[in-house]
Parts: C-alpha cells; sequence; structure tokens
C-alpha cells in the first residue's frame, strides 16, 4: 500500500493498495498493456480539464513559473524535459543501480540526452535542493540543464507539468499525470510506470489511465479511515476477483470527482 498516483495538489489524498506487485509487475504494469476505449472518457477529460489542468495553469501564473519558463524557452527551445526526483535515500534508486543520488542522475541524464532536451529538475518535498555554488557547476558544466529559481526548485513539478513536453523520473506519481496529459515519458530505470512510458506516444493523452486510477486502482484516503469496514471490504474483493482493477464497466466519472477538493 502506498500513495496513490494521482495529483497531490486540489485533491484528496490517494492511497492503492497492488495485489500485483510494487514496481515491477503491478497492476499499472499490467494496465499500460491494454487500453480502456469507451465512449465515457471524453466525460474524464472534460473532468480533468476543467477541475485541475486549468486550475493548476493558473497557480503556475501566479507563482511565476509560467513567466520564468516561457523566457527560458524562448531562449533554449521549446523541448523541456522535467525531471522529478527523489529523495537521495530512497529505495527506489535501486531501480537504477548502485551510488545513485539526485546530482548524478541528473548528471548522466544530461550527458544521455544531449542538447536535444532543456533539463528541468525538481527535487523531491521530502529532499533539500542543492547548494548554490553546486547550481551554478551543474549549469557550468551540463549546458542542457536549466535550474528554475531557488523558490521553484522544491515540489513544484505539478505546476510545471502543463508547459514542459516531457517527464523523466523513476517513480515520482507525476509520471501517471503526465501519461494522462500525453507528455513524452521516459522511465529512468525500473518502475511501476515503466511499461506505461515504453508505450506512451507523443501528444496522445491517456484518459483511461484517469478512468483506471479514478474508479479502480486509488482509494481515497479519508474513506480508508473513517468508514468501517471500506479497506477490509476492498482487499476481499481483490480477493476474490483479481481481475477487478480491470474492468472498466465500473468505471465512473462520479468517482473522480470524489476525489476533487
Amino acid at each position: 500500500m502506498e500513495l496513490g498516483p494521482l495529483p497531490r495538489t486540489g485533491l484528496h489524498t490517494a492511497i492503492y493498495f497492488d495485489p500485483y506487485g510494487h514496481q515491477i509487475g503491478s497492476a499499472l504494469d499490467w494496465f499500460a498493456r491494454n487500453r480502456w476505449a469507451y465512449p465515457q472518457l471524453d466525460d474524464f477529460t472534460h473532468i480533468w480539464h476543467r477541475k485541475w489542468v486549468d486550475p493548476i495553469y493558473e497557480a503556475a501564473q501566479a507563482k511565476g513559473i509560467t513567466s520564468w519558463f516561457d523566457d527560458m524557452s524562448a531562449r533554449r527551445g521549446p523541448a523541456s524535459l522535467l525531471v522529478a526526483l527523489q529523495p537521495r535515500d530512497w529505495i527506489t534508486y535501486e531501480g537504477i543501480g548502485p551510488l545513485v543520488d539526485p546530482i548524478s542522475l541528473l548528471r548522466s541524464l544530461a550527458c544521455d540526452v544531449g542538447n536535444g532536451w532543456t533539463i528541468l529538475p525538481q527535487w523531491h518535498g521530502s529532499d533539500s535542493p542543492p547548494s548554490e555554488s553546486l547550481v551554478a557547476e551543474l549549469e557550468a558544466d551540463q549546458s542542457n540543464i536549466a535550474m528554475p529559481p531557488e523558490h521553484l526548485r522544491v515540489a513544484q513539478s505539478e505546476m510545471f507539468l502543463p508547459l514542459v513536453r516531457g517527464v523523466a523520473t523513476i517513480s515520482s506519481n507525476v509520471a501517471a499525470l503526465g501519461a494522462i496529459m500525453g507528455k513524452e515519458l521516459l522511465s529512468l530505470g525500473k518502475s511501476k510506470f515503466h511499461q506505461i512510458a515504453l508505450r506512451a506516444a507523443p501528444n496522445e493523452p491517456r484518459p483511461d489511465i484517469l478512468a483506471f486510477l479514478s474508479s479502480r486502482y486509488c482509494l481515497r484516503l479519508d474513506d480508508v479511515l473513517n468508514i468501517e469496514g471500506h479497506f477490509a471490504d476492498h482487499i476481499l474483493r481483490l480477493h476474490h476477483s483479481p481481475t477487478y482493477l480491470f474492468d472498466h464497466t465500473g468505471s465512473d466519472v462520479s468517482k473522480l470527482e470524489r476525489f476533487f477538493l
């Protein structure tokens, strides 16, 4: 069980219980191989844009993110890659290899993608950003890294998401949001988003992922805590019917609306 891959901003906290696996072989891994296709997905897209994308874009404007981003893009080009980093001591780095930390990951990624991308790093809210001297060193050594201003370097990934062309991460939930919005995805190592990234097509939004997450995969944390037997009923349902998660007939836009504040 873990926090669910839905936005942290503007939504009730989501959790999931995955009977298939944590990273490799998870239900998200399985879902990526097949897509839901039915008319009601348009309703999910409409709600998603009206209640999350438009408000998050307005919030980014209010914080000065859009003006900084527009100026940066005018100088460097439009191919921006949001890199959602994990805290330096998190086990998710083992999906890439030993002795990896945010700075070494950024250096390696900058070399791998070359000048075709401008990398926009975002530090996790549980971690501290680098010192100004290290920022200057990074930007001098890797010219394709564009470091946002100091007050926009930590936990602002969701604000940057509508603006960027692509998303790179190990296991940040922003990967799922990027897939929903049709961003190019780069999966750094082994994670539950690896299969989605493999099948991601540029500029192809995935409202079926949104429907899957909100109607099947994720639960509202306050429901689990405050409704007697809610979580036990969910576990029993999955025990009796392991394929329940992948049945789109229970997908309902009202379930997505319940997540919004």
